[in-house]
């Protein structure tokens, strides 16, 4: 597995455990983004590491968010949605 995968990886991963933590704690849009924030620039940094290109920031960062705010919806949804009838 070459370098840029397992940094592919890494943001993939941790979109899913953001998403996850933010629907599980019930997060509301300042505190989910702004952990979001702060755990993708760890990442970032974890990352310089593993990876040596010049975008290392840019690698899985679509994946990134898209797996966070699904996930986030998803998880909130199950846990907390109450039907209307």
């Amino acid at each position: 597995m070459e370098d840029y995968d397992k940094l592919y990886l890494l943001r993939v991963f941790t979109g899913v455990a953001v998403g996850v933590v933010c629907g599980t704690l019930s997060l509301n849009l300042l505190y989910g983004a702004g952990l979001s924030i702060i755990v993708y620039y760890v990442s970032h940094k974890i990352s310089k590491k593993i990876y040596k290109g010049e975008k290392s920031w840019a690698v899985g960062l679509g994946e990134y968010i898209g797996l966070w705010i699904t996930l986030w919806c998803i998880v909130y949804s199950l846990l907390y949605w109450k039907p209307s009838i």
